[in-house]
């Protein structure tokens, strides 16, 4: 049998005083429940029914006030689950029911506020202001009222202050103005988000207003914490599969973690789909679609040995990069690829360099927003998902190291390369190579000496010593001042000692494999022909050209010996044994020099 009008008020009241109480323990769902059946108790009454005694009849005027209470009661549950829309209806209907709740219109702008709503949020307070200042017994709620309009009003400008950090790509002070505006919205998250803290779930940010997500993923995009960003931007389009902006951002934190063209034009063409005229990502694509072409066609040109042409399109990707995201980091490895094959070392480092450093700023980016980065080692390189990447820039930056004679640098670099691939035989090789280098680099570098790089040919070497030696042989240097002269019979004897060593394959390969080798005491570095057989002053200029092929006869002024003082003869001169003056050889003898 249904109750009369007075019960249902009775029982309406009786739930609602249960539901209070489990509104003061916290437990709102179940407060949210009994309420529920608080107002399902008042509309099943039969208050108006003709049936029903007029004297136990309730005018509306007295029944709306208590429906307002109980709405109003139930929007302050569902607001502290988070049902901000199923709240904002209980606020707006508690407020039809009452103009002058001022709860409920305060309620309602929170729940306007919850939603990223902040023009709504403000226009409920100030609707409710207008009725306190007309309203004698109201105005004790002008103080808060107050308080909330300031609320929303530093709402705004933290958000504003967000956007304009990040139009000046100043990505921190754009989540520190975004963090500040959430707290001002949702105190709960002041502990979250405390030290700019990194670890906060996904689910944290739940009932965040979806506009003010998308600045917090482009944020830490801006940031380089991408796995962040990356899954912040998953679970919004888990919340809404159809958002042209989620599916971009999405699509951008993927191509800047190094995802495939495929992948991330998916993600763009599905965007475009919903939204024909979303102009980001129209631009995002024709972007991505223009370096993926360009990279195919500096591969193809790097393939085909075109390493200028490979040059010019890799370094026009990197000038119209932005994002600084992985693509580039794999492009600046392929520039200094094919700056190496130029001999363009020092440019080549300068890349590698580059790459590294974003690499790492990408892979291992630091505990907390506001932490400064821990540099990784190679160590945290090996188990790196781009570990490979690491690899090959540190041989590579090695390889430009060991060509401009930095040793202490390549050996360093080889270091880190075996440390993340321990296994490779090569790099192993390599690394001794470097060392080698390192220890003779801190004696005498007899392939200096002769100017040649330490691959250099037999024949190379032979060459060159032939010039060094005929360029600062004594016999042609003879005239020279006492200081010049002096400076330059040392560089001769370094000639010869350099030459001694580096002619003989043994000893060449004792000094490639480290091992001290004096090449002044070496005297079959030319087959018995070194420099013990002519003196301490080492080889005739006469026997010297001989050698070589340089003398025909040796008459008229040393026939092959372009440069020489056309004063000599037919005879040359030697440092005899044990005496450093100059004496007559040959045929000629000497003979005066012009000026």
């Amino acid at each position: 049998m249904d109750i009369d009008g007075v019960d249902a008020v009775k029982a309406a009241e009786e739930v609602k005083a249960r539901a209070n109480e489990f509104y003061k323990k916290a437990d709102y769902a179940e407060a949210e429940k009994l309420y529920s059946e608080a107002i399902g108790n008042l509309k099943k009454r039969r208050f108006f029914n003709s049936d029903i005694p007029a004297k136990k009849s309730l005018t509306q005027s007295e029944l709306q006030p208590t429906n307002a209470t109980y709405y109003a009661n139930r929007s302050a549950a569902r607001t502290m689950l988070k049902k901000y829309t199923d709240a904002l209806q209980d606020s707006k209907r508690a407020i039809e029911l009452d103009e002058f709740f001022i709860k409920a219109y305060i309620r309602s702008s929170k729940c306007y506020l919850n939603l990223g709503r902040l023009v709504e949020a403000k226009a409920e307070l100030q609707v409710a202001k207008s009725i306190v200042k007309k309203t004698p017994n109201l105005r004790d709620n002008l103080t808060v009222l107050e308080k909330e309009l300031n609320n929303v009003s530093k709402i705004e400008i933290f958000l504003k202050q967000c956007t304009e950090a990040i139009e000046t790509r100043d990505f921190k002070a754009a989540l520190r103005h975004l963090d500040s505006a959430m707290i001002a919205v949702d105190s709960t998250l002041a502990s979250k988000l405390s030290g700019g803290s990194r670890r906060v779930l996904p689910v944290d940010f739940a009932q965040v207003p979806f506009k003010w997500k998308l600045l917090r993923v482009e944020s830490l995009a801006g940031l380089k914490f991408l796995e962040d960003a990356a899954k912040l931007a998953h679970s919004m389009l888990m919340d809404d599969s159809r958002s042209p902006e989620a599916l971009t951002m999405y699509a951008r934190i993927q191509y800047m973690q190094g995802a495939a063209y495929p992948t991330v034009s998916r993600f763009l063409l599905k965007a475009l789909e919903y939204d024909q005229e979303y102009a980001t990502a129209r631009k995002l694509l024709k972007s991505v679609k223009a370096v993926e072409a360009m990279r195919k066609e500096g591969n193809e040109a790097f393939e085909k040995g075109k390493w200028q042409e490979a040059l010019d399109i890799y370094t026009k990707i990197l000038e119209n990069d932005t994002d600084n995201s992985m693509i580039r980091a794999r492009i600046l490895s392929n520039r200094a690829n094919v700056r190496s094959k130029l001999s363009l070392y020092e440019q080549s480092v300068t890349d590698c360099n580059a790459a590294l450093s974003l690499l790492e700023e990408l892979e291992f980016p630091p505990a907390s927003i506001n932490a400064d980065p821990t540099p990784a080692t190679p160590s945290d390189m090996k188990n790196s998902n781009e570990s490979k990447l690491f690899l090959k820039l540190y041989l590579r930056r090695a390889e430009c190291h060991m060509k401009l004679e930095n040793y202490d640098d390549a050996v360093r670099d080889y270091s880190s390369a075996e440390t993340i691939n321990p296994s490779d035989p090569a790099i192993q090789r390599a690394l001794r190579s470097a060392q080698a280098a390192q220890k003779q680099a801190k004696r005498k570098d007899y392939y200096k000496i002769l100017g040649v790089d330490r691959d250099a040919s037999d024949n190379e070497i032979k060459k060159a010593y032939r010039k060094c030696a005929l360029q600062h042989h004594p016999d042609k240097n003879a005239l020279l001042p006492p200081e010049e002269k002096e400076a330059s019979e040392n560089k001769f004897k370094q000639i010869q000692e350099a030459y001694n060593v580096l002619s003989d394959p043994q000893k060449k390969r004792m000094f490639d494999s480290g091992m001290d080798i004096d090449g002044e005491s070496a005297s079959d570095g030319m087959g018995g022909m070194g420099g013990n057989q002519f003196g301490g002053g080492g080889i005739p200029m006469e026997e010297l050209l001989r050698m070589f092929g340089g003398a025909q006869g040796m008459g008229g002024g040393m026939g092959g010996m372009g440069g020489m003082p056309h004063g000599f003869g037919g005879g040359g001169f030697h440092f005899p044994q044990g005496n450093g003056g100059y004496h007559s050889h040959g045929r000629g003898g000497r003979k005066g020099y012009r000026d």
